[in-house]
Protein backbone atom coordinates (compact mmCIF):
# COMPACT_ATOMS: atom_id res chain seq x y z
CA UNK A 1 0.00 0.00 0.00
CA UNK A 2 2.84 2.36 0.90
CA UNK A 3 4.61 1.54 -2.36
CA UNK A 4 1.47 2.32 -4.37
CA UNK A 5 1.03 5.65 -2.56
CA UNK A 6 4.65 6.53 -3.30
CA UNK A 7 4.16 5.66 -6.98
CA UNK A 8 1.14 7.97 -7.11
CA UNK A 9 2.87 10.83 -5.27
CA UNK A 10 3.10 13.06 -8.36
CA UNK A 11 -0.60 12.58 -9.06
CA UNK A 12 -1.47 13.33 -5.44
CA UNK A 13 0.74 16.42 -5.44
CA UNK A 14 -0.85 17.60 -8.69
CA UNK A 15 -4.35 17.09 -7.26
CA UNK A 16 -3.49 19.21 -4.20
CA UNK A 17 -1.95 21.94 -6.35
CA UNK A 18 -5.00 21.95 -8.62
CA UNK A 19 -7.23 22.34 -5.55
CA UNK A 20 -5.14 25.35 -4.48
CA UNK A 21 -5.44 26.76 -7.99
CA UNK A 22 -9.22 26.29 -8.01
CA UNK A 23 -9.47 27.96 -4.62
CA UNK A 24 -7.56 31.01 -5.89
CA UNK A 25 -9.77 31.14 -9.00
CA UNK A 26 -12.96 31.09 -6.91
CA UNK A 27 -11.63 33.66 -4.44
CA UNK A 28 -10.56 36.10 -7.17
CA UNK A 29 -13.78 35.66 -9.15
CA UNK A 30 -15.79 36.40 -6.00
CA UNK A 31 -13.84 39.65 -5.69
CA UNK A 32 -14.57 40.46 -9.34
CA UNK A 33 -10.92 40.34 -10.39
CA UNK A 34 -9.20 38.83 -13.38
CA UNK A 35 -7.52 35.76 -11.95
CA UNK A 36 -4.73 35.40 -14.52
CA UNK A 37 -2.93 38.52 -13.32
CA UNK A 38 -2.33 37.49 -9.72
CA UNK A 39 1.19 36.35 -8.73
CA UNK A 40 -0.12 33.60 -6.42
CA UNK A 41 -2.22 32.13 -9.25
CA UNK A 42 0.67 32.20 -11.71
CA UNK A 43 2.96 30.60 -9.12
CA UNK A 44 0.52 27.74 -8.45
CA UNK A 45 -0.11 27.23 -12.14
CA UNK A 46 3.65 27.08 -12.79
CA UNK A 47 3.97 24.53 -9.98
CA UNK A 48 1.20 22.40 -11.51
CA UNK A 49 2.91 22.53 -14.91
CA UNK A 50 6.21 21.48 -13.30
CA UNK A 51 4.46 18.48 -11.74
CA UNK A 52 2.85 17.72 -15.11
CA UNK A 53 6.36 17.65 -16.58
CA UNK A 54 7.52 15.24 -13.86
CA UNK A 55 4.56 12.96 -14.55
CA UNK A 56 5.31 13.17 -18.28
CA UNK A 57 8.93 12.19 -17.67
CA UNK A 58 7.94 8.96 -15.89
CA UNK A 59 4.66 8.00 -17.55
CA UNK A 60 4.85 8.90 -21.24
CA UNK A 61 6.09 5.80 -23.09
CA UNK A 62 5.22 7.25 -26.51
CA UNK A 63 7.03 10.57 -26.18
CA UNK A 64 10.45 11.65 -25.06
CA UNK A 65 9.30 12.14 -21.47
CA UNK A 66 10.17 15.83 -21.47
CA UNK A 67 10.02 17.72 -18.22
CA UNK A 68 11.41 21.02 -19.53
CA UNK A 69 8.12 22.39 -20.85
CA UNK A 70 7.26 25.25 -18.51
CA UNK A 71 4.47 27.70 -17.81
CA UNK A 72 5.87 30.21 -20.29
CA UNK A 73 4.56 28.03 -23.13
CA UNK A 74 1.01 28.21 -21.74
CA UNK A 75 1.28 31.95 -21.08
CA UNK A 76 2.50 32.55 -24.65
CA UNK A 77 -0.31 30.38 -26.06
CA UNK A 78 -2.92 32.30 -24.08
CA UNK A 79 -1.49 35.58 -25.32
CA UNK A 80 -1.50 34.43 -28.92
CA UNK A 81 -5.04 33.09 -28.59
CA UNK A 82 -6.18 36.53 -27.44
CA UNK A 83 -4.18 38.44 -30.10
CA UNK A 84 -4.65 36.33 -33.22
CA UNK A 85 -8.11 36.02 -34.70
CA UNK A 86 -9.21 32.94 -36.66
CA UNK A 87 -9.20 35.06 -39.82
CA UNK A 88 -5.55 35.96 -39.28
CA UNK A 89 -4.22 32.44 -38.78
CA UNK A 90 -6.24 29.32 -38.09
CA UNK A 91 -3.10 27.18 -37.73
CA UNK A 92 -1.46 29.37 -35.10
CA UNK A 93 -4.69 29.71 -33.14
CA UNK A 94 -5.22 25.95 -33.38
CA UNK A 95 -1.80 25.29 -31.84
CA UNK A 96 -2.50 27.77 -29.03
CA UNK A 97 -5.85 26.10 -28.43
CA UNK A 98 -4.25 22.64 -28.34
CA UNK A 99 -1.78 23.83 -25.69
CA UNK A 100 -4.55 25.27 -23.54
CA UNK A 101 -6.70 22.17 -24.04
CA UNK A 102 -3.90 19.80 -23.01
CA UNK A 103 -3.51 21.70 -19.74
CA UNK A 104 -7.27 21.80 -19.10
CA UNK A 105 -7.63 18.09 -19.95
CA UNK A 106 -4.93 17.32 -17.40
CA UNK A 107 -6.72 19.39 -14.75
CA UNK A 108 -10.02 17.62 -15.52
CA UNK A 109 -8.33 14.23 -15.22
CA UNK A 110 -6.90 15.25 -11.85
CA UNK A 111 -10.41 16.10 -10.65
CA UNK A 112 -11.55 12.64 -11.77
CA UNK A 113 -8.62 11.02 -9.96
CA UNK A 114 -9.38 13.06 -6.84
CA UNK A 115 -12.74 11.30 -6.57
CA UNK A 116 -10.99 7.92 -6.34
CA UNK A 117 -7.20 7.80 -6.38
CA UNK A 118 -7.33 4.00 -6.41
CA UNK A 119 -8.26 4.03 -10.13
CA UNK A 120 -4.74 5.27 -10.86
CA UNK A 121 -2.46 2.37 -11.69
CA UNK A 122 0.81 2.86 -9.74
CA UNK A 123 2.61 2.12 -13.00
CA UNK A 124 1.58 5.49 -14.43
CA UNK A 125 2.31 4.42 -18.00
CA UNK A 126 -0.56 1.91 -17.71
CA UNK A 127 -3.18 4.67 -17.33
CA UNK A 128 -4.36 5.04 -20.93
CA UNK A 129 -6.26 8.29 -20.45
CA UNK A 130 -3.28 9.86 -18.65
CA UNK A 131 -0.84 8.74 -21.34
CA UNK A 132 -3.05 10.17 -24.11
CA UNK A 133 -3.11 13.54 -22.37
CA UNK A 134 0.65 13.42 -21.79
CA UNK A 135 1.35 12.64 -25.45
CA UNK A 136 -0.78 15.60 -26.56
CA UNK A 137 0.83 17.77 -23.87
CA UNK A 138 4.33 16.93 -25.03
CA UNK A 139 3.55 17.29 -28.75
CA UNK A 140 1.68 20.57 -28.56
CA UNK A 141 3.88 22.17 -25.91
CA UNK A 142 7.08 21.19 -27.77
CA UNK A 143 5.73 23.02 -30.83
CA UNK A 144 4.74 25.96 -28.63
CA UNK A 145 8.23 26.04 -27.15
CA UNK A 146 9.73 26.14 -30.63
CA UNK A 147 7.40 28.65 -32.26
CA UNK A 148 5.72 30.77 -29.58
CA UNK A 149 8.65 31.66 -27.34
CA UNK A 150 10.86 32.92 -30.16
CA UNK A 151 9.16 36.10 -31.39
CA UNK A 152 10.89 35.97 -34.79
CA UNK A 153 9.74 32.39 -35.44
CA UNK A 154 6.28 33.23 -34.14
CA UNK A 155 5.91 36.18 -36.51
CA UNK A 156 7.20 34.08 -39.41
CA UNK A 157 4.76 31.29 -38.56
CA UNK A 158 1.85 33.73 -38.44
CA UNK A 159 2.87 35.32 -41.74
CA UNK A 160 3.40 32.06 -43.62
CA UNK A 161 0.27 30.45 -42.24
CA UNK A 162 -1.72 33.49 -43.41
CA UNK A 163 -0.22 33.18 -46.90
CA UNK A 164 -0.90 29.44 -47.06
CA UNK A 165 -4.44 29.77 -45.72
CA UNK A 166 -5.23 32.63 -48.13
CA UNK A 167 -3.84 30.61 -51.04
CA UNK A 168 -5.87 27.57 -49.98
CA UNK A 169 -9.03 29.71 -49.95
CA UNK A 170 -8.36 31.02 -53.46
CA UNK A 171 -7.37 27.70 -54.99
CA UNK A 172 -9.57 25.01 -53.53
Amino acid sequence: MLIEADARRFITEAIETDKDLSSIEQKEKARGRVVVGTPEYNEKRAKLITILGKINSVANPEGMGRDDLGAEVLIAAEGIFRRISPTQSKAVRNLAERIKKAFNDFKNLLRKYDQNIEVVDPQLKNNIELVEILVEFENSWSQGLTYFLDSKKCNQLIHFSQVIEATAEKHK
